[in-house]
């Protein structure tokens, strides 16, 4: 009896994740993607504001918190080409993959030979400057919130083995998820310093 539980639950854990649950993920990361490029749309219309000369003591550092920004935002863009091209289908949107629940995808795309790691380090980097620039408790409580992903309670619980464990298209939300949070902690942090 111990033996056949002990099969039924390494047969549970083997079964690959459920179509609803995929669509659950695909969903939420097509709203994410969606959410991106709002606040990506109003961000860019912050820096054109920045570029006003009452601004100028400013610009540089809201330049820079963008060029940071940008760049964890093209290395996060890398890692789902990179899913996507794994398995075999690359140039064609999340919502057409087949193999969404494939478990290699992520492994191979963002540890073994993508940028997982940097992006975790520059991410640590980003979160620490915004820390270091805003003052007010609630703008960096919610600069915190959206870079949740940065902390080493979440590094604990979805990790590299979290990453290993997962199917492309929770590795996909995952990372649709940061990239919302770090546009979101741009704008919060760019809000502020041009209007303290």
């Amino acid at each position: 009896m111990l033996l056949v539980g002990i099969a039924c639950v390494m047969l549970m854990s083997n079964v690959n994740m459920s179509k609803d649950l995929l669509d659950v993920y695909l969903e939420e990361s097509l709203a994410n993607e969606h959410r991106i490029e709002v606040v990506q749309k109003q961000t860019a219309d912050m820096l054109e504001l920045a570029e006003d000369s009452i601004y100028g003591g400013q610009q540089a550092i809201v330049s820079r918190i963008h060029d940071q920004a940008r760049d964890l935002q093209v290395m996060l863009n890398g890692m789902q080409e990179a899913m996507i091209a794994f398995v075999g289908q690359p140039g064609v949107s999340i919502d057409q993959v087949k193999g969404m629940d494939n478990k290699q995808a992520g492994r191979e795309a963002m540890l073994e030979h993508g940028e997982g790691g940097a992006f975790i380090r520059e991410a640590k980097q980003y979160a620490a400057l915004l820390d270091e620039l805003v003052k007010d408790q609630v703008v960096r409580s919610l600069i915190e919130d959206h870079l949740e992903f940065t902390t080493l309670v979440c590094d604990f619980e979805h990790g590299d083995r979290g990453v290993e464990d997962s199917p492309l298209m929770k590795n996909y939300y995952k990372n649709t998820d940061a990239a919302k949070g770090i546009a979101l902690a741009e704008y919060v942090s760019i809000a502020y310093l041009l209007h303290q």
